[in-house]
C-alpha cells in the first residue's frame, strides 16, 4: 500500500505541474457557481416568503435586523451602466407628467450625478419622475414599487438604480398590509387580508412596508437630491415617518390629488421640516428644502 501511495502523489505532482493553472481554475470555478447556487436561493431575486414577511413585521426603522434585511434580502442592484437599457422609447426626452424631472433639474442647478428616491415607479418608464435624470445626467438612486406585476416589468427595463420592490411604510416600523396590485393605480388598501367589494377583477396581494429611513440606511445614504412621492393617497403618512433631521431631502414632488382633504397638513408638515413650496401643477406639490445653497428662490 505504502509503494502504491508513493506511485499515486508522484502522479498527482505530474499532473498538477502540467495542467495546474487549468486545475485551479475548474476548482475556482466549482466554488464560484456553488456560491452565486446558494446566494440565489436566499438573494434579493428569490421573493419574501410569508415567513419572512412574519419575522420582519413590527421592527423599528433602526432595527439592525431589519437593515441588514433590507440590505440582503429587499435591495436589488442597479444594472451596469455597460448594460443598454431595455425600454419600449429609447427617447432621453423628460416624459414626466408636467415635466417635473425638468422642473427639478432646473431647481438643482442642472446638477449631475445626482441620488432620487422614487416611490410609485409603476412601471420605471412610462411618466417617470427619474428616468431622465438617470439617462441624461447620469443619476442614480432607488425605485420603490409595490406591485409585484410591476417589480418585475421594472427589473427587465435595466434601470441604473436599485431597486426595491416593496411598499414604503405609512409607519416607523415595517408592517405587512393588503396591495391591490393594479398596475399604475396600485396601493395600499389596508390591514394584510383585507379586499375591496366589487374589485374581484384586481388582485389583492400581502405585501411587507419598508420605512423610507430603513431603505437609506440600508443604502448608507443620508443626501437626496430628489424624492418622488406618489402613492395614491397615502403621502401624508409617508412624509411624516421620515427623519428630516438624520436625512437631507434637497427637493421633492409630492402627488396631492388623492389627497384632496389633507392639503394644509402637507403643506404644514413641510414647512415645519424646512421645506417651501416652490409651485404646484395639476398633481403634484414641488418642494425645495430652504436649507439648499445653491437653488434659485
Amino acid at each position: 500500500m505504502g509503494t502504491m501511495n508513493r506511485r499515486m502523489a508522484l502522479f498527482t505532482l505530474k499532473v498538477l505541474k502540467k495542467h495546474g493553472d487549468l486545475i485551479f481554475i475548474t476548482i475556482c470555478a466549482i466554488f464560484l457557481l456553488k456560491y452565486v447556487w446558494r446566494n440565489e436561493s436566499d438573494g434579493p431575486d428569490a421573493p419574501i416568503s410569508p415567513e419572512e414577511m412574519e419575522k420582519m413585521d413590527r421592527l423599528f426603522d433602526t432595527d439592525e435586523e431589519l437593515i441588514q434585511f433590507t440590505k440582503s434580502r429587499v435591495l436589488i442592484r442597479p444594472s451596469s451602466r455597460s448594460v443598454p437599457y431595455n425600454l419600449e422609447k429609447e427617447s432621453e426626452k423628460d416624459n414626466s407628467k408636467n415635466q417635473v424631472a425638468s422642473t427639478i433639474h432646473t431647481v438643482l442647478g442642472r446638477l449631475k450625478n445626482g441620488f432620487f428616491v422614487e416611490c410609485g415607479v409603476w412601471d420605471g418608464e412610462r411618466d417617470s419622475n427619474t428616468l431622465m435624470l438617470e439617462k441624461r445626467y447620469n443619476w442614480t438612486g432607488l425605485l420603490v414599487e409595490g406591485s409585484p406585476t410591476e417589480s418585475k416589468i421594472i427589473k427587465t427595463k435595466n434601470r441604473k438604480a436599485w431597486l426595491a420592490p416593496v411598499c414604503m411604510s405609512t409607519s416607523t416600523s415595517s408592517m405587512i398590509v393588503s396591495f391591490m396590485d393594479n398596475s399604475y393605480a396600485g396601493r395600499i388598501i389596508g390591514p394584510q387580508g383585507m379586499n375591496l367589494p366589487g374589485m374581484s377583477h384586481v388582485s389583492f396581494v400581502s405585501q411587507l412596508c419598508i420605512p423610507f429611513n430603513t431603505l437609506m440606511a440600508a443604502l448608507n445614504q443620508t443626501t437626496i437630491d430628489y424624492f418622488s412621492l406618489d402613492v395614491e393617497g397615502h403621502e401624508l403618512e409617508i412624509l411624516s415617518t421620515i427623519d428630516f433631521e438624520r436625512f437631507f431631502i434637497r427637493t421633492m414632488t409630492v402627488e396631492y390629488t388623492q389627497s384632496a382633504d389633507r392639503l394644509d397638513e402637507i403643506l404644514e408638515l413641510m414647512d415645519e421640516n424646512g421645506f417651501k413650496l416652490h409651485s404646484k401643477n395639476s398633481l403634484d406639490f414641488i418642494f425645495v428644502n430652504k436649507k439648499n445653497k445653491n437653488t434659485p428662490p
